[in-house]
């Protein structure tokens, strides 16, 4: 009896689990969603992420820009910039352990406007993802 079909087939099936990274699979405030000034943002994912190694942040978008575009571009610049605290909406301070789930404070008294929400996460499988959203203050 040949095997090598049935570990031909075995290896292609896990092909999708080797390459799945992790997702954030809710956040509040939602994406797009127009809220009173929260006091944190909430973040749950779809597997346990290492905190020691992954950035979460809350940026104010510059008046004039909205959305996701730039989101991401602000995102880019600055993810892993370091000595930002005063630029941002939020108070986190990084983690150790690993969780499925993380709380963002943020500053009081977010003024109305659009902010961005950025994350840099490290997967179990050691690659990081990164993604952003946006939610709006009234």
């Amino acid at each position: 009896m040949n095997i090598r079909p049935a570990l031909a087939l075995l290896a292609a099936l896990s092909l999708p689990l080797a390459a799945a990274h992790t997702a954030v699979t809710d956040m509040q405030p939602a994406a797009n969603s127009v809220v009173a000034a929260p006091a944190s943002v909430t973040l749950h994912f779809s597997e346990s992420v290492n905190l020691r190694y992954s950035i979460f942040k809350v940026y104010p978008l510059p008046v004039g820009q909205s959305g996701q575009r730039a989101a991401a571009e602000l995102t880019r610049r600055v993810i892993t910039l370091r000595g930002d605290e005063a630029a941002r909406a939020d108070r986190y301070r990084p983690r150790s352990g690993y969780s499925q789930g993380v709380t963002v404070p943020l500053k009081g008294g977010l003024k109305p406007g659009r902010y961005a929400v950025m994350w840099r996460l490290m997967s179990a499988d050691g690659h990081p993802v990164t993604g952003q959203s946006v939610f709006t203050v009234r």
